[in-house]
């Protein structure tokens, strides 16, 4: 049986690999509201970082059964400008982890815009890659929404 969110009795502990929104952050742990311009604006620059209701506590108790020591990656298609604002909030509220975001930078806000609303499956199909070729005998739990095609996705993984 493979290993997913709904099975993680049947991931050996020593072979799990925990990934968040595959790992996404966005709208997954993090309220963005992705699919709104002005939300994910108002998300990201005017409200405090707020986590999706009981997503720190699941998080807390994946890493727990798991293993305190399986490494989490945060996937997110923000750009790399927005790192220290992810990894206060990824602090604040989740288990230790990589934070993985666009290697390209906005100047704008219609730059920003775009980074998280264009191109994000790929993006993604392509960092997910990345991770499973660095722990290649490794299981992966891969938590998303729907908001960016996180189920279609990890069907393609």
């Amino acid at each position: 049986m493979g290993c997913g969110l709904w099975s993680v009795e049947d991931c050996p502990q020593q072979n799990a690999t925990l990934a968040n929104n595959g790992i996404d952050i966005d709208d997954t742990i993090k309220i963005t509201q992705t699919g709104d311009p002005i939300g994910i604006l108002r998300s990201t620059f005017v409200s405090q970082a707020t986590p999706v209701e009981g997503m720190p506590e699941l998080y807390q108790f994946l890493q727990r059964i798991i293993s305190p020591t399986s490494p989490f990656f945060y996937l997110s298609a923000s750009p790399y400008n927005l790192y220290s604002f992810l990894r206060d909030f990824r602090q604040k509220f989740f288990p230790p982890g990589t934070i993985i975001l666009r290697d390209s930078s906005w100047m704008n806000l219609a730059g920003l815009l775009s980074n998280l609303t264009l191109g994000t499956q790929e993006y993604k199909v392509a960092r997910i890659t990345k991770i499973n070729s660095w722990l290649p005998k490794r299981k992966m739990i891969l938590i998303g929404d729907s908001t960016q095609a996180d189920p279609e996705t990890y069907g393609e993984m």
